[in-house]
C-alpha cells in the first residue's frame, strides 16, 4: 500500500501484532521486521476480508432477577429470504433441544436443552496465511522449499456446464497449500512470473469433525461434555458460550489456530525458507476460556476474548470497539439483568460510534445552508439511530463521504476490509495523523477543510436522493433491511412478490447491528448485513426462552409462513418454541409425517 500511497506512513492501517496476545503477558513477546513491504503492501489492499457482527453474554445467577443464569446471543451474517436459519424444537423419548438448525443439518447449531445452552460469536482469529513460492529456475514445475526442490501435488476437476462444453482445470497444492494466484489473476500479477501465491488455512484438513462436535453438543449435560464435545472442532473460529441448570457459566475459543514459527502471519511470506511455517495448532487446553468468573458475567462483541490467563497469539484484527463498549456499559449500569434487559441490549440503536466521532466531525465550517443545517441538528444528537430521525443519514453519509477521501482516494484503491464507515481508522488518522488531511499543498492540521468538503459532499448526496428539505429525511427511508429471495429475485415477475424490505434503525456500529460491509453504489445505506437469529436463554425455566429470525419459516412465497416473522424480527420482538403435542394441535397446528 505504501508503494500507492507514497510517502504517507501506512502504519494506521495495519494492526498491531502484540493486541493478538490474550490474558495479562499481552505487552510481552516480540515482534518482527514486516520485509517484503512492497509486495506485501500491495497485498493487503487487495485481499482484505470484510468484518462481521455477532453479539453474546451470559450471566450468572447472581446477576440474575431469576437467580437463574440467562445466555443471549444474535449471531449477524448477510441475509437473504428465507434466512439461513430454521427454528425448531426436537423431543425424542430421550429429551429435547430446541433452537436454530439449518434445514437438512440433524442438529441444532445455536440452542439449548434441559441441562445447558450455547451461543456464538466470531472470534476473528488469524487462521490463514499467504505464502509466496518461488518457482524452481532449472524447472518451473516445481518449487522451491528448505530441503530442495519439491513437485506440486496436481489433481484435475471438471465443471459440467449445461448446454455447452465441459470447464476442466487443474489445481495445484505445494507444502503450505493450495495455489490461488492459479485462479486469481490480481495474484499472478502481484507474484511474478518467477512465483506463485498459496494459501494455508486450518480449515483445510483432511478430516473436519465439527458437525460431530455440534451433535455431541446437542447432547451434552454439563461443563466438562461441552468442553468434550467442543475438543472435536475445528472451524469457522469461534467463541461458544455456555450455561446450564446447575448454575454455572463459561465461554471457549473454539478453531484450530495456528502456532507460527515467527512473526505474526500479517503479510505474505516467502515460502521457500520455512521461517513463517507453522509448527501445529494451540492445543486446546490452551485455548481461551472462562468458567464462573467473579464478576458474574462473560460477554463479546466480536472483539478480542476479554478472558484472561492465557498466553497465545490469536490474531489481531479485532472488530472495531464500539459493540463491546455498550455492552459493558449495560454491565456497568444494570445490577441484575433479565430477558427483559437482554432483549433491550439486542435491540439498542445508540451508536458510540457517532458519539465517539461527533465532536471531531463539529469541527467543519459548512458555508451552503444545508450544510449548516445539518451541522445544527448534529450538534444535538445524542447518536440515537432511529429509523425515523434526520441525523443518523446525515452522520452516515458524512462518514462515507469522509471515509472516500482519507481513505480510499489516498490509498486510490478501495480497501473493503476497514468497512464503510472505518470509524476508529477515522478518528486515528484525523487525531494523530492528520498530515492525511492534507489536499496537495493545501495544510490542514486540523482536519477542518477535509471535514467540511466531506459534509457538504454528503449534502450533495442525500439532497440528490432525499430532496432539498432536510425535515423530510428519514434513517429509515435509506436503511432499509433488504431480504431478497434467493430464487425468486432473480426472476422479474416474482422479484416484487418475493423482496421483503423493512425501513431499520441502528446501524454497523449499534448491538441491534445492521449495514452492507460493502456497499452497493445505488444502495449506499442498505442494510444487508443483520442479527438473522436472535435468541434469549432462561436456565431456569426453559419455556420462557426466546427466538427470532429475520424472515419465516418458509421459503415459499405463497405460505403464510413467508415473511410473517420479519416485523417482529424488525421491532426486537421474539416467540417462544414450548407445548406439548396436544396444545399445539388445539392451536392449530399441523402435523407433517415422514415415511420413510
Amino acid at each position: 500500500m505504501t508503494s500507492r500511497i507514497g510517502t504517507v506512513d501506512a502504519g494506521p492501517f495495519y494492526p498491531d501484532p502484540m493486541r493478538g496476545k490474550t490474558g495479562p503477558s499481552a505487552s510481552g513477546g516480540s515482534g518482527g521486521s514486516r520485509g517484503q513491504s512492497d509486495f506485501s503492501d500491495k497485498m493487503g489492499a487487495l485481499l482484505g476480508l470484510a468484518n462481521g457482527a455477532s453479539n453474546a453474554w451470559v450471566v450468572a445467577g447472581e446477576r440474575t432477577t431469576s437467580g437463574h443464569p440467562l445466555l443471549a446471543n444474535d449471531p449477524h451474517l448477510d441475509v437473504s429470504s428465507p434466512v439461513l436459519w430454521f427454528l425448531c424444537r426436537i423431543v425424542t423419548p430421550e429429551g429435547w433441544v430446541k433452537g436454530a438448525g439449518v434445514p437438512g443439518v440433524p442438529m441444532i447449531l445455536l440452542g439449548q436443552n434441559e441441562s445447558v445452552a450455547w451461543g456464538t460469536t466470531a472470534a476473528m482469529s488469524d487462521v490463514q496465511d499467504l505464502f509466496v513460492e518461488t518457482l524452481d529456475p532449472a524447472d518451473p514445475t516445481k518449487y522451491l522449499a528448505q530441503a530442495g526442490s519439491h513437485a506440486f501435488d496436481r489433481h484435475e476437476e471438471t465443471i459440467r456446464v449445461r448446454g455447452r462444453p465441459d470447464v476442466k482445470f487443474t489445481i495445484r497444492k505445494s507444502r503450505h497449500g493450495p495455489v490461488l494466484s492459479d485462479a486469481v489473476p490480481r495474484l499472478a500479477a502481484l507474484a511474478g512470473s518467477d512465483g506463485v501465491i498459496a494459501l494455508s488455512f486450518s480449515g483445510l484438513g483432511d478430516c473436519d469433525r465439527t458437525a460431530e462436535a455440534f451433535l455431541k453438543l446437542n447432547r451434552a449435560r454439563n461443563w466438562e461434555e461441552f468442553k468434550d464435545s467442543l475438543r472435536l472442532y475445528e472451524t469457522p473460529a469461534q467463541n461458544m458460550f455456555y450455561a446450564d441448570v446447575a448454575g454455572n457459566i463459561g465461554v471457549m475459543s473454539l478453531g484450530r489456530v495456528p502456532v507460527r514459527k515467527s512473526e505474526y502471519g500479517l503479510h505474505p511470506a516467502a515460502g521457500s525458507t520455512g521461517d513463517a511455517d507453522w509448527s501445529g495448532y494451540v492445543p486446546f487446553e490452551q485455548m481461551p476460556h472462562s468458567f464462573n468468573p467473579a464478576c458474574g458475567y462473560i460477554h463479546n462483541a466480536n472483539g478480542r476474548p476479554a478472558w484472561c490467563g492465557h498466553d497465545v497469539f490469536m490474531g489481531c484484527d479485532w472488530e472495531e470497539p464500539y459493540r463491546t463498549q455498550r455492552v459493558q456499559q449495560f454491565f456497568d449500569n444494570i445490577r441484575l439483568h433479565s430477558l427483559e434487559t437482554s432483549a433491550q441490549m439486542q435491540a439498542d440503536i445508540l451508536s458510540l460510534a457517532a458519539q465517539d466521532l461527533l465532536p471531531i466531525l463539529l469541527r467543519a465550517t459548512p458555508s451552503s445552508p444545508l450544510g449548516r443545517q445539518a451541522l445544527a441538528l448534529l450538534s444535538k444528537w445524542d447518536g440515537t439511530m432511529h429509523k425515523d430521525w434526520a441525523e443518523p443519514l446525515i452522520f452516515n453519509g458524512w462518514m462515507q463521504a469522509l471515509r472516500r477521501m482519507l481513505i480510499d482516494d489516498k490509498a486510490k484503491v478501495k480497501l473493503e476490509y476497514v468497512g464503510p464507515c472505518a470509524a476508529s481508522l477515522l478518528r486515528k488518522l484525523i487525531l494523530e495523523h492528520p498530515k492525511w488531511c492534507a489536499s496537495g499543498e493545501e495544510t490542514d492540521l486540523e482536519c477542518r477543510a477535509c471535514l467540511t468538503r466531506a459534509l457538504e459532499e454528503a449534502m450533495a448526496l442525500l439532497s440528490r436522493r432525499r430532496g432539498s428539505d432536510l425535515t423530510k429525511w428519514r434513517w429509515g427511508d435509506e436503511h432499509i433491511s433488504t431480504l431478497s429471495h434467493v430464487f425468486y429475485s432473480r426472476i422479474p415477475i416474482f422479484r416484487s412478490l418475493s423482496e421483503l424490505g423493512v425501513g431499520s434503525g441502528g446501524d454497523l456500529y449499534t448491538l441491534n447491528s445492521g449495514g452492507a460491509l460493502q456497499p452497493h453504489h445505488d444502495r449506499p445505506f442498505e442494510r444487508k448485513h443483520v442479527p438473522t437469529f436472535r435468541a434469549l436463554y432462561d436456565l431456569g425455566d426453559p419455556d420462557r426462552s426466546r427466538f427470532m429470525t429475520a424472515t419465516g419459516q418458509s421459503g415459499h412465497i405463497f405460505s403464510r409462513f413467508y415473511g410473517n416473522l420479519t416485523p417482529l424480527w424488525n421491532e426486537g420482538e421474539s416467540i417462544t418454541l414450548a407445548g406439548d403435542e396436544l396444545a399445539l394441535q388445539r392451536e392449530g397446528a399441523t402435523l407433517m409425517r415422514f415415511i420413510p
